[in-house]
């Protein structure tokens, strides 16, 4: 099972919605699916061992940052 974590948490990251908050229509539920999925993440996260953890928490970190880097400020 380890050795498929950072596969299963590499896909949980791309599901995420790191731009709920650009949807016209429905942005708490948006909001609250996104808030969610990330609490799906840390529960997997922290079943994972130390190290695997470590490395999923550091793509987390990454894949925000991108997505936060790429919203436009109106």
């Amino acid at each position: 099972m380890t050795s498929n974590n950072i596969e299963i948490g590499k896909k949980m990251i791309e599901q995420q919605d790191w731009f709920y908050d650009f949807v016209d229509y429905g942005w708490m539920a948006a909001k609250e699916a996104a808030r969610s999925s990330m609490r799906a993440f840390v529960r997997f996260m922290n079943s994972c061992p130390k190290a695997e953890a470590d490395t999923l928490r550091e793509m987390w970190m990454t894949a925000y940052k991108e997505a936060k880097a790429s919203k436009v400020v109106w």
